[in-house]
């Protein structure tokens, strides 16, 4: 699903004053598709209270589709008297008026619930000027513990560059210029996990120092039935043992003599691993004898601390009696793109208990080099969150 993000832009002359109440071309308040601002918004505000954010998105995205508001700077305060004067009751809003950026920002958080929000706030910044009227500064000081600010500072995932980060209701400003809403597609799973690719040499590592910051923990290709070992195995351990990343390696099971195929996995990587492995992974994708796999994983999961099991959505049926029954120190690994965009698309969940859905092949990561596009996953568990993942 691609991000869609919606503001208050500029009025039907291509001005910031000067035109008329309402919207006249259908522009003035509108969504658009993800953009990154040139060097990166300057800061990614996510409300925290789920209730309250979803009923700024709805407001957001109400007064964008509206014919009755239009944009302009001088007459910025018209949609907020206009509103204080229905008692926030948005709906019954009858009368052409105007707002820009920040004040139509100001009166979603008002409407949400946050009334100490001011509707003069800007998108101003200034650290010299205690008093002023910035939109962040108003927000820290009214609300100090309702909001989470992620800026350069935050080290858990750059979301001012990054639209993969973003969650739908998260507010982007760009200081002095210009602040946007995500309104939709904007899914990231939890404020904490990095990017969690999977790999082969068909995506080899070329920047591990870039892989690192951007990395929760990989998964790498080690072999393929009973002789294959992929080209970049010893490289991909030395790069994760010299980096501090955790890791995990699979095989691709070819159909037939799963146990044996499972034993050459372990065979190949045993003696090569090091402090930072976690586990072994079955990757189930070759229509292979679900009671085959059940006795491969069943011997691999005693192999290893953790282990994995790789199936796609529509084998559920065909592996329901080996996924339901899996050995306690297993996760559960499944692919679902949906419209594969490289974004986690909400139409398209995994099925129930699913502990890593691989929601997309066309991703991108920084230090992963190949055709540019790399499968892409997130810990979707309600009981294996990232801390099992990655520790021992």
């Amino acid at each position: 699903m691609t991000i869609k993000l919606a503001s208050a832009r500029i009025d039907e002359n291509g001005r910031a004053i000067g035109g008329k109440a309402g919207d006249q071309t259908g522009k003035e308040l509108a969504t658009q598709n993800a953009y990154i601002w040139s060097g990166g918004w300057d800061c990614c505000i996510r409300i925290k209270n789920k209730t309250k954010r979803d009923r700024y998105i709805k407001f957001i995205k109400w007064a964008c589709g509206s014919p009755l508001i239009g944009y302009d700077q001088n007459q910025r305060l018209t949609l907020y008297n206009a509103l204080k004067a229905l008692d926030f009751d948005y709906k019954k809003l009858s009368k052409k008026v105007e707002c820009d950026c920040s004040s139509l920002v100001a009166c979603g958080l008002i409407v949400a619930g946050f009334t100490k929000i001011s509707p003069k706030a800007t998108t101003h910044y200034n650290k010299d000027i205690a008093t002023d009227l910035s939109l962040v500064k108003t927000m820290k000081k009214q609300y100090p513990n309702s909001f989470t600010y992620f800026d350069s500072k935050y080290k858990n995932g750059n979301h001012t560059k990054k639209s993969r980060w973003w969650r739908n209701g998260d507010i982007l400003i760009k200081y002095g210029h210009h602040v946007v809403t995500v309104i939709s597609g904007g899914n990231v799973p939890s404020e904490a996990v990095k990017a969690i690719p999977d790999i082969s040499h068909y995506h080899p590592v070329s920047n591990w120092a870039k892989v690192k910051s951007d990395c929760s923990f990989m998964i790498s290709k080690a072999t393929q039935g009973t002789s294959y070992v992929d080209p970049t195995l010893n490289g991909f351990i030395k790069g994760c043992e010299k980096n501090k990343i955790p890791y995990y390696l699979y095989a691709y099971l070819n159909k037939g003599n799963e146990l044996s195929q499972a034993k050459f996995l372990v065979k190949t990587c045993k003696s090569k691993v090091g402090s930072y492995f976690r586990g072994y992974v079955l990757d189930v994708e070759a229509n292979n004898s679900a009671s085959n796999v059940k006795e491969a994983l069943i011997w691999l999961s005693k192999q290893s601390p953790k282990c994995m099991i790789y199936t796609g959505w529509s084998q559920y049926s065909k592996y329901k009696s080996v996924i339901d029954y899996r050995p306690s120190n297993c996760a559960w690994w499944e692919a679902r793109y949906g419209d594969n965009t490289g974004y986690y698309d909400t139409k398209y969940p995994c099925h129930t208990n699913v502990d890593l859905h691989q929601y997309t092949s066309q991703g991108k990561c920084d230090g992963i080099k190949g055709s540019g596009k790399v499968d892409l996953n997130m810990i979707v568990s309600t009981k294996k969150k990232l801390s099992w993942f990655i520790n021992k």
